[in-house]
């Protein structure tokens, strides 16, 4: 890793908050298919890296649907935060996303998860712009997490509005256009706000929520 590289990493890693909706606790047992999954990830890895980009990354079929392994699962991407691995940890919450338990879909363990990978969207996407430009973080990533962001049930006003400014601070301008048109066409009327953002030097510096009026009908 180059220092320019290791440098845009530190910088990333200072502006985000840590930002939680519930603490959350994991048993070691619960972790059962972790370390298969991991490293299939390890190879997924291999394979964004050395070939062309792909449009989806697709679950493990072997993906548990238990809620115990969801908050193992959670905790292990966590810990792969904290050591900067932001895009194995991205992709271990992409898992969390695709376990089918009915009890989950409700979960904070969801919203925990669907949070941070909003945080390593625009971190990947930072990273990647200008030095893999034809990468999954760059091209089709983006809009994956849009679509989880937009479409995450049993939010309150509040944590929607963190899960939003969690995804758009700090990234840069095209991003947050990108994330715009996205709702716009896609998800019209989910948020009964608009989503405004300030600009400093090419980044967004601040998220704010304009109540929209329906007294027009």
């Amino acid at each position: 890793m180059d220092a320019v590289h290791a440098v845009a990493i530190l910088c990333c890693c200072t502006l985000l908050p840590s930002l939680s909706y519930s603490e959350k606790s994991s048993t070691p047992d619960a972790a059962t298919g972790l370390a298969e999954r991991l490293l299939l990830i390890e190879a997924r890895l291999k394979e964004i890296d050395q070939g062309p980009a792909t449009p989806e990354i697709v679950p493990s079929p072997e993906t548990p649907s238990l809620s115990e392994d969801a908050v193992a699962t959670l905790a292990a991407a966590e810990k792969l935060i904290q050591a900067r691995d932001y895009r194995k940890a991205y992709l271990l919450l992409k898992q969390i996303r695709g376990f089918s338990d009915d009890n989950l879909k409700d979960s904070p363990v969801i919203a925990e998860a669907c949070l941070n990978a909003a945080r390593l969207a625009g971190i990947n996407y930072r990273m990647a712009r200008f030095k893999d430009p034809r990468s999954i973080w760059v091209l089709t990533e983006p809009e994956a997490t849009f679509q989880w962001v937009c479409s995450l049930e049993a939010l309150d006003d509040e944590k929607s509005r963190i899960l939003i400014e969690t995804l758009l601070l700090n990234t840069p301008t095209q991003f947050w256009r990108r994330f715009d048109a996205f709702r716009e066409k896609h998800f019209p009327e989910v948020f009964p706000w608009r989503v405004e953002v300030e600009l400093d030097n090419g980044k967004v510096a601040r998220v704010s929520f304009a109540e929209t009026s329906s007294k027009d009908d």
